[in-house]
């Protein structure tokens, strides 16, 4: 599942929720920016933090299908965002639960002061 802000300040966060499946189910997640790339007409995310790490974010339909551009993202063992994502919802989130069972809004959590826990 996806879920995506588009914010008061033109900023377009999102948190994606990703896992391996069977047999040992490794998932992860992960919290960020998106930036859009006019040349290539997609967004992308590249977090500040992660020097190897790229994703292409385009909606289709209900959905969001990410790609992996360039390396790994961090979403745990053997794990990759790459697929499609269906919108939790047809509205403007205003926050999201996260696995941690944690409530986050947007609006007050820039993705540098994000954390799981």
């Amino acid at each position: 599942m996806i879920d995506i802000n588009y914010c008061k300040s033109g900023k377009i966060l999102f948190y994606p929720e990703a896992n391996r499946g069977a047999t040992d189910y490794n998932s992860g997640a992960m919290y960020g920016e998106l930036n859009y790339n006019a040349k290539a007409g997609y967004y992308e995310y590249i977090p500040a933090d992660a020097e190897d790490c790229k994703l292409r974010v385009k909606k289709q339909g209900t959905s969001i299908i990410i790609k992996t551009l360039k390396g790994d993202c961090g979403f745990g063992y053997g794990v990759q965002a790459d697929g499609s994502y269906p919108f939790k919802s047809s509205s403007n989130p205003q926050y999201i639960i996260t696995r941690a069972n944690k409530k986050v809004y947007f609006e007050n959590t820039p993705p540098n002061r994000f954390s799981e826990d």
